[in-house]
């Protein structure tokens, strides 16, 4: 998968190491048809400090270069977050029934696509000007 990137660095080097790293797990499950619960705690690990960790640097570069929507930006983070996080609590570590986990985990790949491609291209227009 090609992501679009903002020529921020740090902001595209964490893009390309999430959809790596999701790439690996969905390919991982069609492999294998299974996955432990060890593995979808990792992974669900994983997601949740890469939501804090991106998103707040997201955040501060947007305050950084005095980004105009950065509160609407910000309130979109927060819908994704929750999204992210109800789909995962969603899946119950006893059972981990692979189409279910590959099925949430691609939605939840698609949402980072969506958010990237059409939230955070906005802030290359304001930083890079």
């Amino acid at each position: 998968m090609k992501i679009a990137k903002l020529g921020i660095e740090d902001l595209d080097s964490d893009h390309d190491s999430f959809f790596d790293r999701s790439n690996q797990f969905l390919t991982q499950i069609k492999a294998q048809k299974n996955v432990t619960s060890t593995e979808l705690k990792k992974m669900n690990s994983f997601f949740k400090n890469y939501l804090d960790s991106h998103f707040a640097k997201e955040e501060k570069i947007q305050q950084e270069f005095d980004y105009p929507y950065q509160s609407e930006h910000k309130r979109v983070h927060r819908i994704l977050k929750d999204r992210v996080l109800e789909l995962i609590a969603n899946l119950d570590s006893q059972q981990v029934d692979a189409n279910l986990i590959y099925d949430v985990y691609f939605e939840i790949i698609k949402l980072f696509e969506a958010h990237i491609y059409y939230i955070d291209q906005d802030i290359k227009k304001y930083i890079m000007s």
